[in-house]
């Protein structure tokens, strides 16, 4: 939903635990989400990737996240090794 991008990135800054449970995906309100690319997060000066020209306004690269499961693996590509992500399952 709208809040949960602004949760996780403000809790991975400070460095302290959350727990978030997504709902909805809403592409047209957050066309920036896009899926991780092997890495690379942004497209690079000259607007090409080996061909892949398919970049978000702020450059960033990859399909656009419209999935509850693309979201979700979105949310979890946001840690880095400094700040890791668990991820637990309900049954």
């Amino acid at each position: 939903d709208q809040a949960t991008d602004p949760i996780v990135e403000m809790a991975l800054r400070l460095n302290i635990p959350f727990a978030i449970v997504p709902c909805c995906v809403m592409p047209s309100l957050f066309p920036h989400r896009r899926q991780k690319v092997k890495g690379i997060t942004k497209i690079n000066s000259s607007g090409n990737l080996n061909g892949f020209n398919d970049a978000s306004p702020d450059g960033s690269v990859g399909d656009p996240v419209r999935s509850y499961s693309t979201y979700c693996k979105y949310l979890l590509d946001l840690s880095t090794e400094d700040t890791p992500f668990f991820e637990d399952k309900l049954s």
